[in-house]
């Protein structure tokens, strides 16, 4: 649901998912020995090949780039140090963005080039979950890494303890609302479907982790869409756990639901995934992770402190 920045500036034209977290993730999930099986790379090249694209995807322009070869230029990449099967499939990526109707408008705002190349790999497919597959295993990544929740566009909504309905995920993280967040709703543009490549994949796990993350815009809309939230209760055989949040966050986890004190617990980490999750946390995971503040040093908590930031 995320809509600000260039993913916002995509949603203003094209019937898109937030395409920012899916770059995010995708490069996290580079996999060393796959470019050494799928390439043959050695080490030194999977290092180099790793950090070309890392550059390659996190380039932002601001005014629109006078060619394939001036926005590669500007962002200091060459495609020629890639292995020859990534370099040509992210070179046809690049050339897309210069001759398709639909993505051409984009190149006149600011943007984050990977999230553009991954929309382009999405309209080469014609499909979204195809596309961050397809993209996904050209930059070896394994195609099945990443996949979206649901493809059906949404926006978020984020109810305060006073009453007041924030639309928008951009918009409430920018909320000056002095209230903790009560609820939050996701608004689907049509009737949300679960891609049946996430849900057969919660059925077979052996671990699922709900990993640390914003709770409010991250991790409770995806348990949201139809489906799964009953397929993590379905499998019966993994390990089920929750990785509590370590470091308050401002917007989302600074103020408590209900109390008068300020100071966030993870009890109302667990309080808010029952209010917001259809049928509560019940058979989602049966472990919590949690960090004592004894095990933190003290330079680190110093430092987030510097920042207004205090652990949970």
């Amino acid at each position: 649901t995320d809509d600000g920045g260039s993913t916002g500036e995509l949603l203003k034209d094209l019937p898109l998912i937030g395409l920012g977290d899916i770059r995010h993730v995708l490069l996290s999930s580079i996999r060393q020995q796959k470019l050494h099986q799928q390439y043959g790379l050695d080490d030194e090249e999977v290092l180099r090949t790793s950090a070309v694209l890392h550059r390659l995807f996190n380039h932002r322009f601001e005014a629109r780039p006078r060619s394939p070869h001036a926005l590669l230029d500007d962002a200091g990449v060459d495609l020629t140090l890639l292995p020859d099967g990534m370099g040509h499939g992210l070179s046809g990526l690049v050339e897309a963005l210069f001759s398709d109707d639909a993505l051409l408008p984009q190149l006149d705002r600011p943007h984050c080039l990977g999230n553009l190349l991954l929309a382009a790999a999405i309209f080469g497919q014609k499909e979204v979950v195809a596309g961050v597959f397809w993209l996904a295993d050209l930059i070896g990544a394994n195609p099945g890494a990443v996949c979206p929740c649901t493809t059906t566009p949404a926006r978020l909504k984020v109810l305060y303890g006073n009453g007041v309905l924030v639309s928008g995920e951009f918009k409430s993280g920018h909320a000056r609302r002095g209230y903790p967040v009560d609820r939050v709703f996701v608004e689907f543009a049509a009737t949300p479907q679960a891609p049946s490549q996430v849900l057969d994949a919660i059925s077979e796990a052996d671990i699922i982790l709900f990993a640390p993350g914003s709770l409010f815009t991250s991790i409770v809309p995806i348990l949201q869409v139809p489906g799964i939230a009953q397929a993590i209760r379905n499998n019966r055989r993994a390990l089920k756990m929750l990785v509590a949040n370590l470091w308050a966050q401002a917007g989302e986890t600074d103020m408590t639901h209900g109390e008068q004190r300020q100071r966030f617990h993870v009890s109302d980490l667990l309080g808010a995934y029952h209010r917001n999750i259809p049928g509560g946390v019940e058979g989602l995971f049966e472990q919590i992770l949690v960090l004592g503040l004894r095990d933190i040093p003290g330079s680190i908590l110093q430092s987030y402190a510097l920042e207004n930031k205090v652990p949970i």
